[in-house]
């Protein structure tokens, strides 16, 4: 059926379950004005809505979280419960950071302050050093329309207002892209590095064993 736009929320699911990647496309226009407008209600920033908002998108979509919907009530408050459940983590992680950010200081320390991107420990500093080179060099090899996206929003610090109106497509598109490049990403990051590197680690505990083994 081509015009998915007249299918109810569970054939929608249905064909997604078959892997049918275009009606989780349709699940995603369905629903995502409605849910960047909760979330950024909830938290009072519509940055952190449209945020939080394809977070939830990426985890029922891409992640497959929306297969645990049992049809017990409409799938609309079911999303809106996984996000407002996105937005009190949000919420928890933030106190935490505030809360560690007063040990041995009167002041606040703003929340990009501590964030992890530099340490004082030379042996993290070099760990985080590689991944963000790691992250840096994945984005490099997205398809232009994804890159295009992720460079203006979160490497130029745009919001996806700005971004849409820069690349001229709707702020729901944008949305998608970056809901798309995020999964490119992780997948990308687990074969060219973690895979190569757990079979390094793999091969040397190997190469030892096989050293004790001739050593007894």
């Amino acid at each position: 059926m081509n015009d998915r736009k007249k299918l109810t929320d569970q054939e929608l699911i249905d064909e997604l379950r078959q892997g049918n990647s275009e009606a989780g496309e349709e699940i995603y226009a369905r629903y995502y004005d409605r849910l960047v407008s909760v979330c950024a209600h909830y938290l009072h920033s519509p940055q952190d809505g449209e945020d939080v908002a394809q977070e939830v998108f990426l985890k029922i979509l891409i992640q497959g979280k929306i297969f645990n919907f049992r049809g017990e009530a409409k799938l609309w408050s079911w999303i809106k419960r996984v996000a407002i459940n996105e937005c009190n983590e949000l919420f928890r992680k933030r106190k935490k950071l505030r809360e560690l950010s007063y040990v041995n200081s009167e002041q606040y320390t703003p929340l990009e302050e501590v964030l992890p991107c530099k340490s004082s420990n030379p042996e993290e500093q070099v760990v985080l050093n590689e991944e963000k080179d790691q992250l840096h060099e994945v984005i490099e090899q997205l398809p232009e329309i994804y890159y295009e996206a992720v460079k203006k929003t979160y490497l130029e610090d745009r919001t996806y207002k700005e971004t849409a109106g820069l690349l001229r497509r709707p702020v729901r598109a944008i949305g998608l892209h970056l809901m798309r490049a995020k999964e490119m990403m992780a997948r990308m990051i687990q074969e060219q590095f973690v895979r190569p590197r757990e079979a390094l680690i793999a091969g040397a505990k190997s190469q030892l064993n096989l050293r004790y083994r001739i050593a007894c």
